[in-house]
């Protein structure tokens, strides 16, 4: 995790890295924790992210690696570089079972909503779904929001994920996939596609209409209700095109199998050790006795022998 100056004041730079959102979630914890000092470990947590396919997937290509290639003979190459696959570990992990992040509803826009976390990296999206409220026990309560670029691994490059929804023609009669073909066409006019684009959160698939400019343009002249947080979220992300590399992962067999690993292997590890950790302090051990069997070489380098074996096995189709 980054380091944490004596004094720092943490602020929105801070998050622009996965080990700045680790330290400041840290931070917040601990600074959570200490407001009611007779009740002890009960700090909040800051952070929770949306898919972890993607964490792995992204986070690899930052550090320079693809971690799954498919190659022209069709086979597909699992580049699980351990030294980089532990910083995704150090980096979600450890902060989640230490309870500095957090993930309770389907998405991390319902743990915003009952506000327990205050902070989520998510797609275009789930802008939409961002709460103007939060409700908890002590009542309902006003929030605004802040959007910012997701974050990157310090000294990684800038890439972010390019995915969403698609259209196919099934194959029919002549008619009908004639009468297909010209609803494409006409669903991707500009003007078509940057009215469904402000409505769904979802970027335009025409170069000419990925402009801030030409978002603000469609919304006045098609005097267009749009949500401000689905408005601006969209126009952060085409702010970004010259900055950012979007990649998406080639297809190849066995895909939805590899992703279902990356979501899953080290998603419901931490879950499950949170809840132990949880277990093992209401039962009376201090916290740092308590996280000892989950933090160390030994917690990691069991996982990753079993995350590698779990991922080329689904990428060969033999799991």
């Amino acid at each position: 995790m980054g380091a944490v100056r004596p004094g720092h004041r943490r602020t929105v730079d801070d998050l622009a890295t996965q080990e700045g959102i680790a330290a400041t979630a840290k931070r917040y914890y601990e600074y959570t924790d200490a407001l009611t000092p007779d009740i002890p470990n009960d700090g909040k947590a800051f952070y929770g992210r949306d898919s972890l396919s993607n964490y792995f997937i992204i986070g690899m290509r930052q550090m320079g690696v693809d971690l799954l290639a498919p190659n022209a003979d069709g086979k597909t190459a699992v580049n699980a570089d351990k030294e980089k696959v532990r910083r995704l570990w150090d980096n979600y992990y450890i902060p989640f079972v230490s309870g500095y992040f957090d993930a309770k509803g389907k998405f991390r826009s319902d743990d915003m909503k009952t506000g327990d976390i205050i902070c989520y990296t998510g797609s275009t999206a789930s802008a939409a779904y961002f709460p103007d409220q939060v409700v908890d026990d002590n009542g309902t309560h006003e929030i605004g929001y802040q959007i910012i670029m997701p974050p990157t691994f310090e000294e990684g490059n800038a890439v972010a994920p390019q995915q969403g929804a698609g259209m196919a023609v099934a194959k029919s009669d002549e008619q009908h996939e004639y009468a297909s073909y010209e609803f494409l066409k006409w669903f991707t006019e500009k003007q078509n596609n940057l009215r469904f684009a402000t409505a769904a959160s979802y970027l335009p698939v025409r170069t000419d209409a990925n402009s801030v400019e030409e978002l603000d343009n469609a919304i006045q002249n098609e005097n267009l209700s749009v949500n401000p947080k689905t408005r601006d979220c969209i126009a952060m992300a085409m702010d970004s095109f010259d900055d950012v590399e979007l990649y998406s992962l080639k297809s190849f067999d066995n895909a939805y199998a590899a992703r279902k690993v990356l979501d899953h292997s080290l998603d419901d590890k931490a879950t499950a050790d949170k809840a132990a950790v949880q277990a093992a302090i209401a039962a009376g051990q201090s916290r740092t006795e308590a996280l000892e069997p989950y933090v160390g070489d030994a917690a990691f380098e069991q996982w990753y022998a079993s995350f590698c074996q779990q991922l080329q096995a689904a990428a060969e189709g033999t799991e």
